[in-house]
């Protein structure tokens, strides 16, 4: 069963429906006070003291804090924040103090929390089908968040693109009093880019290592066998060189496309062999893709991709070939360990040691990893350390748009993380928006089988964002701290290997089989229909027949994602 919950915040009598339709939904009650009503299902459950409140999900102690189990004065005198920074996990967190009632959802945790506005308060849910069954609703698509959502390039924010519903973010608490509903952010990536003792680079190395080592084996000891996604670059090998040391019971997958650009395989099978790991291979399949479905209908947001169809179901048979009862994939591997081919680690090192010998080697660094020239690299890294503002400038994505979505929707596409606070670096802000950027992999995907992200573990990400920028990138390599810390790990044609394999052809292909069905299926759909694609651009582009190129071809497989997400609805 998958894990479930759902939470009715009350702010008049107790609705006897809603506990009612939970019962048929197989969830039990697990807590009931004078204004908060729990249910749940298959979730682990951690329940406060004197009945104050219930942790749900998974909730490990923090590997640096020392932390003992949850103490519920505590939670209660700090309205949570010590569970933010003595825990970490997957967890959902609610608890009544006195006329408020609070949730809390845990940073970068994979547990979704949507909630609605309920008679006075408010009914949050583990997905959407719950909060639809509790409240007898059929939500329908905000056309507005639709568009910013295009626009933002996935921007994610409490918002979601259905009327009526709202996320609550990994690091947010929601407060219900008698005076309303809001949020409070109590975890933010601010709070770690300027650590209290800067550490070595050795230091950063090793920390790296040993966080890796105990997040990792956490998130594996609930399974019996996992399978993992192993492309062979650095990030899935360093997830499985964290996983075996674990001693969990591992297989690993691998990928090919048809295309070389797509051929992973002897870095995959060079991995296996070292950790000796079981390595299965499986080939994309077209015919797996169905782009009038979306993988994304029990999500508020269209955030699957149609693509992703073929490779979630190589998993599924792997999985259910070899017997594992979940998969580990290293998505979000790049954002976290800084993966960046900008000036902005040399305008952090000008600004934070001034100009000096360590400075040229820091633009040589970068020159070579750009493969650009070391004066451009340093002209751009004064003109980003002096003359502009910290802020990462998150640039909308306005293609195939109609001209009055792009001339509002941009404006619409925020973030809470994306405005640096006083005193920060560039480098820093570049780094935080990678960290934007991975909040859509982390995600509950319907069936048996977990399909997890374990280096989106928040002491892990702490870390990494106290790492300075520059040391990120050496010698024309990029996520050098991590090359660095499982150097001893792994082979070196791994740690030192720049080149990256990527699913363009299989995408390409898709695009070029489906041409004429994607004409239909978008000309004719609900986005034209509301306003938000601009109809002769994409009738234009998809008129082509010639070979694809560039990157148009990405941008109209994502926009037929979106249609199938709304037409869902």
């Amino acid at each position: 069963m998958m894990p479930r919950f759902l939470a009715n915040i009350r702010a008049s009598s107790p609705d006897d429906r809603i506990a009612a339709r939970m019962k048929d939904a197989g969830l039990a009650c697990i807590l009931a006070s004078e204004r908060l009503q729990v249910f749940a299902g298959g979730i682990e459950m951690c329940p406060l003291e004197n009945d104050a409140g219930v942790i749900l999900g998974l909730l490990h102690p923090h590997p640096l804090r020392n932390a003992g189990p949850p103490d519920t004065r505590a939670i209660l005198a700090t309205k949570g924040r010590c569970l933010t920074a003595s825990h970490w996990g997957n967890y959902v967190a609610l608890w009544s103090d006195g006329a408020e009632v609070r949730a809390l959802r845990a940073p970068f945790g994979d547990q979704d929390a949507f909630y609605s506005a309920h008679r006075g308060g408010v009914v949050i849910a583990s997905d959407l089908a719950l909060l639809e069954a509790a409240l007898q609703a059929r939500f329908t698509c905000a056309w507005t968040h639709v568009a910013a959502h295009l626009a933002g390039r996935g921007l994610r924010g409490a918002d979601t693109c259905l009327a009526g519903v709202r996320e609550l973010l990994g690091g947010e608490c929601l407060v219900a009093s008698p005076g309303g509903i809001g949020t409070e952010t109590l975890w933010s990536p601010w709070d770690f880019t300027q650590p209290e003792r800067v550490l070595t680079i050795e230091e950063n190395a090793h920390r790296l290592r040993e966080l890796a080592d105990t997040c990792i084996a956490a998130r594996a000891a609930p399974f019996e066998h996992v399978l993992i996604m192993l492309s062979g670059g650095l990030d899935s090998s360093i997830l499985a060189a964290s996983a075996a040391k674990s001693g969990a019971r591992l297989s690993a997958l691998t990928f090919t496309t048809g295309d070389p650009s797509g051929d992973e395989r002897r870095y995959a099978e060079t991995v296996s062999a070292h950790l000796d790991i079981p390595l299965v291979t499986a080939e994309l399949a077209l015919e797996a893709v169905d782009i009038s479905r979306s993988a994304a209908a029990h999500l508020p947001r269209p955030i699957a991709r149609a693509f992703a169809q073929a490779i979630r179901a190589c998993k599924r048979e792997a999985a259910s070939g070899i017997g594992a009862d979940a998969v580990f994939d290293g998505g979000g591997g790049d954002n976290l360990f800084c993966s960046l081919q900008s000036a902005a680690p040399l305008a952090d090192r000008l600004r934070a040691r001034g100009i000096g010998p360590s400075v040229w080697r820091t633009a040589l660094d970068i020159a070579e990893l750009a493969e650009s020239n070391v004066l451009t690299v340093a002209a751009h890294g004064i003109a980003r350390a002096w003359f502009r503002p910290p802020d990462y400038r998150w640039q909308p994505d306005l293609r195939f748009l109609s001209d009055d979505v792009a001339r509002t929707a941009s404006a619409l596409a925020a973030h809470r993380w994306l405005k640096a606070p006083r005193g920060a670096l560039p480098g820093r802000a570049a780094h935080v928006a990678l960290m934007i950027a991975v909040e859509n992999l982390i995600e509950t995907w319907p069936g048996p089988l977990p399909e997890l992200a374990p280096l989106m573990a928040q002491p892990l990400i702490e870390h990494c964002l106290g790492i300075p920028s520059w040391e990120w990138v050496h010698a024309g390599h990029n996520r050098w701290a991590a090359r660095q810390a499982f150097a001893e790990r792994l082979p070196r044609m791994i740690t030192a290997r720049r080149s990256k394999g990527t699913p363009d052809s299989f995408s390409a292909a898709l695009y070029e089989t489906r041409r004429s069905m994607l004409s239909e299926f978008l000309l004719d759909g609900v986005l034209v229909r509301e306003g938000i694609l601009d109809r002769a651009a994409l009738e234009n582009t998809l008129r082509d027949t010639t070979p694809v190129k560039g990157h148009d071809h990405l941008r109209i497989l994502a926009l037929a994602d979106v249609e199938a997400w709304a037409r869902a609805f």
